[in-house]
């Protein structure tokens, strides 16, 4: 009988991707030897791919046991199942036509005289694994333009499995997202090493994809942390991308973690249990505050005891500091956490005059929102209107595209606006900040070593220990929440220093202008979440510093920006309380000289506050206007103006004609005012509907500022709406190719040819109407397919404006010639 080999492979490491198992093709084989009276000497299976030849150690076992007259016949599931490439596929041929083996398949067998079918079987496998790598490439390029990583995604995050292949995005894991964010926090801390973050985050539940529910390991760890998907961008083929997933933390974080993981940032690793340890520094050399434990025993008791003493490491040189009693530093700081706290009837007060407001700002934005539920029903109809246009042939393909474009980003846009709820956002982060404020005691009482650490980073600066005294300098936020207390109660509270700015004694109301730490220049840096601070630059015309920009600085990292608004209410608020009650005095008694002061104060906070709120609610977006130095201030003044301004709806950032039609929301009967840099243009009547148009706009070359007032029937003009610029450029972006060049030719190899060259950053880049990928620099390079015989290649430029450049390139591509049949063996031999 004659012996055969049972050959079965997989086309994929991964189990869930081939349909017929290994052992599925092992039986049919085992079922066709018994058919053919076949006798199984050996069996061969391996999941390895056979696109590239000697990758597969089982494949080339079999083969060298052939060649040694083991076996006459291969049996295999399909022929496909033992090569995919050129070199394996002749060795196999040559085998079944001079030493007379035998392939076996449940269709067909493969001998000498029908062996031209295995060129064909073999020859369409090897077709089928280029086209389908070209695929993929194609495939993977696509979903990169679309800001999608390929592959799986990180720890924290999910692929989504249920959408359509090719549109398949990354969401947030539902059960490991804020437990992953919290691991960076452990980290931006800058006490923990990677190891000791990784104990307590595990302690917290977190637990490996990959692993089925085990803890994450320590390899995994660091490869979480080296990762800048985090950040919002992805690595791909050694080039960064822009992704569209959600980021986890910011790039100027991730990098405080690299710095921290690559030892440029020590972490100071100690195992003695008190919490002010690591924040105190020595008043006098600057050196880390360290605690000593000293035991003494009594002789006549025979009993001992423990005693805790901080005192100066001495580190940076010799020091004159005495130790103090570690029980003394803990009353200094629990009576500084204790002095800083507010009173729950303050958080009450405010509450109740803030929740007064923002009814009248909740009615505002839900009449705001129904204007702009109206546009996007009108959207909908327009989308439909279009689709009947072009099945009618009213409008072009390329008409058709442009206008749908448009319609789908003022949904989306419009989508957006109506679900941000922002007077309710704003209410919440208010709460949370005055009940930091009013609970910190209890936090801190009640809360373990690195919640008391946290509590004296967020509460205080510059922490350290002198001449037996622990002085703490109360962030000037909670400084200034606690004046804000203390002008209502009419009492100088305990925190507020004895030198600078509380020397005016007669201007209280006024100096809470200036309780936020404030400098010139330059933004200051940020570090860690432990010592970092948010910064916010305000206009000009703001607390009645005109013409200086100042920086002014919330330390507390929970916080932000939102916390400074929340501040800038609070001292409107305390003026306006402070204001009735100076009143009252000056009807019993003669007022004090301050009273010229706190009326100005008075109108200044009112500004203030009308400026601010209005358009933080309205979406003006002010926070992003004073923290983007780009997004500078009208120089109109608006101080004296009152009113919501109008919403404009430009759906572009650049543009190459000039005029255009600029269209927005308004309050009905009203008008509406346009300024370009600063520059009255048109004035425009608000419909019944809320809409209004400015028709046939001229642009100047380069940047405009578009902004726009509203005015009432008073003629009264509004605040200013958020500035919105468009540049106009009518002028085509560069485009140069070093590859291919022209007429070039092509005989045999890869159907391909690199088209490589570069163009202004931000362009895009398009072959023959296939976008390609162009680096931040505007370089690009690709391999583009060929079809036999001559390629026309149109390499097209196009800018954010829509200006576009080409360049033609004619390529000629000749196959391979066709290998002569071989001679036939003469009778002699």
């Amino acid at each position: 009988m004659k012996r055969c080999f049972i050959y079965c492979r997989k086309s994929s490491e991964d189990k869930d991707r081939q349909i017929l198992s290994l052992d599925d093709q092992e039986r049919i084989c085992r079922e066709l030897a018994a058919d053919k009276g076949l006798v199984v000497v050996g069996i061969y299976k391996e999941s390895k791919s056979a696109k590239r030849p000697d990758k597969r150690p089982e494949f080339k076992a079999m083969l060298a046991r052939i060649a040694n007259g083991e076996a006459d016949n291969i049996l295999c599931w399909k022929a496909d199942r033992l090569c995919r490439n050129a070199k394996e596929g002749g060795t196999l041929i040559d085998h079944v036509d001079y030493n007379g083996m035998l392939i076996v398949t449940p269709t067909m067998d493969y001998d000498r005289n029908n062996s031209t079918f295995l060129f064909i079987e073999f020859g369409m496998a090897t077709k089928f694994s280029k086209d389908l790598s070209d695929n993929v490439k194609r495939g993977m390029n696509s979903k990169i333009q679309m800001g999608w990583m390929p592959g799986e995604a990180p720890l924290g995050y999910l692929n989504d499995k249920y959408k359509p292949k090719g549109s398949k995005d990354i969401m947030p894991d539902p059960d490991r997202f804020e437990l992953c964010r919290k691991w960076w926090d452990l980290m931006l801390i800058g006490d923990e090493t990677v190891a000791s973050s990784l104990e307590k985050i595990t302690a917290l539940g977190l637990r490996s994809k990959r692993r089925q529910g085990r803890p994450v390991s320590l390899t995994e760890a660091f490869r979480f942390f080296r990762n800048i998907f985090y950040t919002g961008l992805f690595d791909y083929h050694s080039e960064r991308y822009e992704g569209r997933h959600k980021p986890m933390i910011t790039l100027d974080q991730y990098r405080v973690v690299q710095d921290i993981i690559d030892g440029r940032k020590r972490v100071i690793v100690n195992h003695n249990d008190f919490y002010f340890m690591k924040i105190l520094k020595c008043g006098e050399c600057g050196a880390s505050i360290t605690a000593e434990r000293k035991t003494k025993h009594y002789k006549t008791t025979g009993k001992s005891q423990t005693f805790v003493y901080a005192r100066c490491t001495k580190k940076k040189g010799p020091c004159s500091q005495p130790y103090l009693n570690g029980i003394e530093v803990e009353k200094q700081v629990r009576e500084f956490v204790q002095n800083i706290e507010i009173k729950h009837s303050f958080v009450e007060w405010v509450k109740d005059n803030l929740r007064r407001r923002n009814e009248k700002e909740f009615e505002f934005e839900r009449q705001q929102k129904g204007k702009l539920t109206k546009r996007l029903d009108a959207i909908l109809l327009e989308k439909k209107n279009l689709y009947g246009m072009k099945i009618e042939g009213m409008v072009s393909e390329e008409d058709y595209q442009k206008e749908k474009s448009r319609l789908l980003e003022e949904e989306k846009q419009l989508q957006k606006t109506i679900a941000t709820d922002s007077v309710s956002a704003w209410s919440e982060v208010m709460e949370e900040v005055l009940g930091f404020a009013s609970n910190v005691s209890v936090i801190f009482e009640n809360g373990d070593i690195e919640t008391k650490r946290m509590v004296l980073r967020i509460l205080g600066s510059d922490l350290y220990l002198k001449d037996r005294l622990v002085c703490i300098d109360a962030k000037n936020a909670f400084i200034f929440l606690k004046k804000v207390e203390n002008a209502v109660n009419g009492k100088k509270g305990p925190l507020e220093p004895q030198n600078g700015l509380s020397n005016r004694s007669n201007q209280a109301v006024s100096e809470f202008h200036y309780g936020l730490e404030r400098w010139r220049g330059l933004e200051p840096p940020t570090f860690s979440l432990g010592r970092r601070h948010s910064t916010t630059e305000l206009p000009p015309h703001s607390f009645g510093r005109r013409g200086k920009v100042a920086y002014y600085r919330c330390t507390n990292p929970a916080y932000s920006h939102t916390f400074y608004q929340i501040l800038v209410y609070l001292v409107g608020m305390a003026n306006s309380y402070h204001s009735r009650r100076s009143v009252k005095r000056l009807a019993k008694k003669s007022k004090r000289n301050f009273i010229i002061t706190l009326i100005i104060t008075l109108v200044l906070g009112y500004s203030t506050i009308t400026w601010i709120l209005p358009s933080f609610v309205n979406g003006i977006g002010f926070v992003k206007n004073i923290t983007n130095p780009s997004q500078k201030a009208p120089v109109k003044s608006f101080e004296n103006a009152e009113g919501a301004p109008p919403v404009l709806n430009i759906p572009f950032e650049a543009t190459l004609s000039s005029p255009i039609d600029i269209k927005g929301f308004g309050t009905p009967g009203t008008k509406v005012k346009l300024y370009i840099d600063d520059e009255e243009k048109q004035t425009a009547e608000v419909g019944s509907d809320g809409s209004f148009t400015f028709e046939k706009v001229s642009l100047s070359l380069g940047i405009n500022n578009i902004f726009g007032t509203t005015l009432d029937e008073a003629g009264k003009e509004s605040l200013p709406s958020k500035t919105i610029k468009i540049t106009y450029d009518n002028e085509k972006p560069t485009l140069s190719l070093s590859e291919p060049e022209d007429n070039k030719k092509i005989e045999g190899g890869d159907k391909k040819v690199k088209v490589a060259g570069k163009t202004d950053p931000g362009a895009k880049v398009f072959i023959n109407d296939s976008q390609t990928i162009v680096d931040k620099d505007g370089n690009f390079a690709t391999d583009f397919s060929l079809n036999d015989g001559d390629n026309t290649l149109t390499i097209k430029a196009v800018d954010t404006a829509a200006n576009s450049i080409e360049i033609q390139r004619l390529v000629n591509y000749a196959p391979p010639p066709s290998p002569s049949p071989s001679p036939s063996p003469s009778p002699s031999s």
